[in-house]
Parts: structure tokens; C-alpha cells; sequence
């Protein structure tokens, strides 16, 4: 379970550079991220063992959730070898307040981007990391801004578990049938149809590779979808 203490206390990463070695259990590192409004966010960053110079993902929770949404997720990844950095929104968890209502944020463009870009900075300087293979794994908000990132290339691949398409036109300023998208992956649930409606018409206008999960007799969404399908949590990996 990711830490939810607001210390400064961080743990020093594995500097081994035999990328050989059985993978094992690796030590969160509290982090605070700075943006370029001043804000302060709370992020736990975790190194995969035994890794170096390989794949990271920033994963983006949904409004009203926390970096706690990927507690059954992250160490997926840390098996797989790759690198995770979960942190707080602003407004969220721990982190500082948002100088807008939680509902204003899905809609106001520029400003969780804000937030994303201070994560992204802090992967960019981390020695453990390839730049050139950060991803994202998006919840609800969190798909919309994966998508908007994975438009500008300034992501190599992204996950979109119930991503919706008007959200995503109000934070990108585009009209859905204008964005430029590859190497995405949509996630939803059969028994929403409104998610999975969105989902595949997302789908339909992304480039390969691309892939969708319509995961059966669910109508989970967002970070319900991780907690309540291993199957789901599994094939985002």
C-alpha cells in the first residue's frame, strides 16, 4: 500500500545495475512535486529493482480519488520491470488545495496539466529511467489527460481506463475526430454503455497500435474497474 504520511522521508533507490537479478520488493520514496503555479503535491515514486535506464508510468487518478486508487496496481508493474510514479492532484489526497471546485478541474485546460507536468518532470531527472519510455495509466480525468499527452507525443503509450469524450475535448480544445492518437489503450466496462460507447469511439479514431478492453459483466469505472477486475489490472500491465 502506497505511504499516506506527508514526510520528507525518502528511501534510497536500488543503484544495481544488474538488470538480471530476481525482482524484489522495492521501498516507496515519498516525494513532493512542485509546479509552475506553486502548488505542492504529494507523489510516491518506486524504482523497479534491479532496473536501470528502463520504462516508467505516471498513473493519474480519477476526481475525487488519490494515488491510494493504484495500491492493487503498482507492484504489476514492478514485477514487469517498470518504474511507477503515483501522485496526488491538486485538491486531492494530500496535496495542495486547487484554486477551483473539484467539478471545475475535469473541464479547465492548463491546469491539472499543470500538475501532470510536474510529474513528468521529476521522471525526466530520474537516472533510472529511459525518457523516451514514459507512460501514462489514466482513470476517468486521468484517461482524458493521458489522451490529451499521448496528442502532443509527449508520452510513448497510454492506458485509458473510462475515458470520456467530452472531457477530453474540454481539456484538449480539440473536437475528438482532431486529435492525433496512437499506441492507446481503452478500457471499459460492458455494462456501461455510455463508457463503453465512448471507449470504442475513441478506439475507432486511433492509429495503431491501439487496443480495447471491454471487460464483461462489469460496469466499473475508473478506479472501481482496478480494484474489482484482475483481469483488468493485469492487461493494463
Amino acid at each position: 500500500e502506497l505511504p499516506v504520511d506527508d514526510d520528507d522521508t525518502t528511501v534510497a533507490p536500488d543503484d544495481d545495475d544488474d538488470a538480471t537479478e530476481p525482482i524484489t520488493p522495492t521501498s516507496p520514496v515519498p516525494v513532493g512535486l512542485i509546479t509552475a503555479d506553486g502548488k505542492e503535491l504529494r507523489a510516491t515514486f518506486q524504482a523497479a529493482p534491479g532496473v536501470t535506464q528502463g520504462p516508467a508510468v505516471v498513473l493519474l487518478h480519477e476526481l475525487y480519488g488519490s494515488r491510494q486508487d493504484f495500491n492493487l496496481i503498482w507492484d504489476v508493474f514492478q514485477e514487469q520491470g517498470i518504474a511507477t510514479l503515483a501522485f496526488d492532484f491538486r485538491g486531492h489526497g494530500l496535496s495542495d488545495a486547487a484554486d477551483q471546485s473539484t467539478a471545475e478541474l475535469r473541464v479547465a485546460p492548463g491546469v491539472l496539466e499543470q500538475d501532470v507536468d510536474a510529474a513528468l518532470d521529476y521522471l525526466s531527472g530520474q537516472a533510472v529511467v529511459d525518457t523516451a519510455r514514459i507512460g501514462v495509466l489514466g482513470l476517468d480525468v486521468g484517461a482524458n489527460l493521458g489522451l490529451l499527452y499521448r496528442h502532443r507525443g509527449e508520452l510513448a503509450a497510454a492506458v485509458a481506463i473510462t475515458p470520456d469524450i467530452a472531457g477530453t475535448e474540454a481539456l484538449s480544445g480539440l473536437t475528438a475526430a482532431d486529435l492525433t492518437l496512437s499506441a492507446v489503450q481503452y478500457v471499459a466496462g460492458e455494462a456501461s454503455a455510455a463508457d463503453t460507447a465512448d471507449a470504442t469511439a475513441l478506439y475507432d479514431l486511433t492509429g495503431e497500435p491501439r487496443d480495447l478492453r471491454v471487460v464483461l459483466g462489469t460496469g466499473a469505472h475508473g478506479a472501481d474497474m482496478l480494484s474489482g477486475s484482475s483481469d483488468a489490472r493485469t492487461g493494463v500491465v
